[in-house]
């Protein structure tokens, strides 16, 4: 039995093809896909499961005819696993998501967790003990609570990196239609995700109070302030260069294919991430990608002095862990603090610590 799995993937075939699964794994894989998609999960995670599942079901199963028994994974499988990823040069951001799908399989599958991630006495290690509080940020009403799946590779820290000025000014030289100066802005002054680009509509914008609702990951919506240089390049793609005809008044995305046989149709990810591919090797700037503009944004915003819960609801993320990535204080930063504390203090003390 074959099972053919959809992924999105556009260097090879657009699709896998795992062969000797069994009937049953066949159908628990199935049964885990449609129990995520009656929970609200969109196509997208499902797509990203199913790819991280076919990645792990690849190594286990090897050069054998036939799968092993599901119920042999323990956390032996899982090493050789990493260490099979890592030879791969796989990110440790990818190694963990492939591992955190096997986990959500494997417990869909068993209802327990894979055998050796927890220690011996089936507490979790102190190092992933966190707590849930009333106010995470000032840490009263502690309530211990235990992760799901300690197992993870270590992740690096790294800093995120922004473009510069004169980057973002070579590379919007390349840009000669509004449509495409516009997703550019969206990205750059209001930092949207590619997905949240591709899922606006025109309903979502509100001149009046110059705003947009977005429709962010995990269909989460939140509002975005629409600064009037972003409306005005907006508005001009919508009126002057928009495809009109039968097919594009049936479709209520902002942003559509202008040329082709899917003219007036909604771009796809591919399409936007042509438009950088395109524009990235006109402009030389050779790290301009879609998610680079965004980080600009929340590096810009950080810089600016917006704070971390702002910054966090602008940006649409769920854990403010990841906005504080954006703030990369410098060494300056940490004087000039640093020294006006030291002066408070001397107001304080006087001349008893002279």
């Amino acid at each position: 039995m074959k099972l053919e799995i959809e992924v999105n993937h556009i260097e090879s075939s657009p699709f896998y093809i795992l062969e000797g699964i069994t009937p049953v794994i066949s159908k628990n894989i199935i049964s885990f896909f449609e129990l995520y998609l009656a929970r609200g999960y969109s196509n997208r995670t499902i797509r990203a499961y199913a790819f991280d599942l076919l990645i792990f079901l690849r190594f286990y199963k090897g050069k054998r005819k036939t799968f092993p028994p599901l119920k042999n994974i323990d956390v032996k499988v899982l090493i050789r696993f990493i260490h099979h990823e890592k030879s791969r040069n796989a990110s440790p951001a990818s190694i963990n998501r492939r591992l955190n799908t096997l986990d959500l399989f494997y417990r869909f599958c068993f209802e327990k967790q894979i055998p050796g991630t927890r220690s011996p006495d089936n507490v979790e290690h102190l190092r992933t003990k966190r707590y849930i509080t009333m106010d995470s940020n000032l840490g009263i009403f502690p309530i211990y609570a235990s992760g799901k799946n300690p197992f993870r590779v270590r992740m690096p820290h790294k800093l995120v990196k922004a473009l510069e000025p004169e980057e973002v000014d070579q590379f919007f030289k390349t840009l000669h239609n509004y449509r495409d100066k516009s997703i550019v802005l969206l990205m750059l002054i209001c930092g949207l995700r590619s997905q949240e680009i591709l899922n606006l509509k025109l309903s979502d914008i509100n001149i009046l109070n110059r705003t947009l609702k977005i429709l962010g990951k995990g269909n989460k919506e939140r509002m975005v302030p629409l600064p009037d240089a972003v409306l005005s390049i907006l508005d001009k793609y919508i009126e002057c260069e928009r495809p009109s005809g039968k097919k594009s008044l049936k479709v209520e995305e902002v942003f559509l294919n202008k040329k082709g046989v899917r003219r007036g149709m909604p771009m796809t990810i591919e399409s936007l991430r042509g438009v950088f591919r395109y524009n990235r090797a006109i402009s030389g700037i050779k790290h301009a990608n879609a998610h680079r503009f965004r980080h600009t944004f929340g590096k810009n915003m950080a810089a600016a002095g917006v704070t971390v819960p702002v910054l966090q609801r602008l940006l649409g993320h769920a854990d403010y862990k990841t906005t504080l990535k954006y703030i990369n204080l410098t060494l300056n930063d940490v004087h000039d603090d640093f020294d006006k504390a030291q002066n408070e203090i001397n107001k304080i003390y006087g001349k008893s610590i002279q």
